[in-house]
């Protein structure tokens, strides 16, 4: 289950368009009555599952600039607690947790100066609308770049960082 845009709680931090479920509707609403109960179209096993999270650059870019960032942040947080003790209440126990990348490099936090590098990040505006656009004034499509727009890295960054997680997990390490 994933959603393009999504926050951790639409009702903490909005996403860009009303239609994306966040991080809490897919937990409560799709994961939890559906793939909690280990149905048969979707079987799994606590012993060789894995439930990866990577999350928190829409709730970062949705509200860095909010006085009140830092009190909702950790209101963030216990959400986000709450929807993985919900998770785990169904059987899963191996869990992979990455986080935001580093947003004060992206070419929109850089753009914008020192008070959003040192802020990291602004709304997002998105780029491309589609991962292999060309636009007649680059000389590479959209797939060949590290940044899909000002904000998001392509899925090639996201391949990259998935073979590497693959490489930890065959070496049988634990962070």
């Amino acid at each position: 289950m994933a959603y393009g845009g999504a926050t951790v709680d639409s009702a903490l931090v909005a996403p860009y368009t009303p239609t994306v479920l966040s991080l809490k509707n897919q937990v409560q609403d799709q994961y939890v009555p559906i793939y909690g109960k280990r149905p048969a179209t979707a079987p799994w096993k606590d012993t060789d599952s894995l439930f990866a999270f990577w999350i928190g650059i829409n709730d970062v870019g949705n509200s860095w600039w909010l006085e009140t960032a830092p009190t909702l942040y950790d209101q963030i947080f216990a959400v986000y607690d709450g929807l993985l003790e919900s998770i785990y209440a169904t059987g899963a126990r191996n869990f992979l947790f990455l986080s935001v990348p580093p947003v004060n490099l992206a070419p929109l936090t850089l753009e914008n100066g020192d008070y959003a590098i040192e802020n990291e990040g602004k709304m997002i505006e998105f780029g491309a609308p589609t991962w292999y656009t060309k636009d007649p004034s680059c000389l590479y499509p959209v797939n060949e770049y590290l940044w899909l727009n000002n904000l998001h890295p392509t899925f090639p960054i996201h391949n990259a960082t998935a073979a590497s997680v693959v490489k930890t997990l065959n070496a049988g390490k634990t962070i």
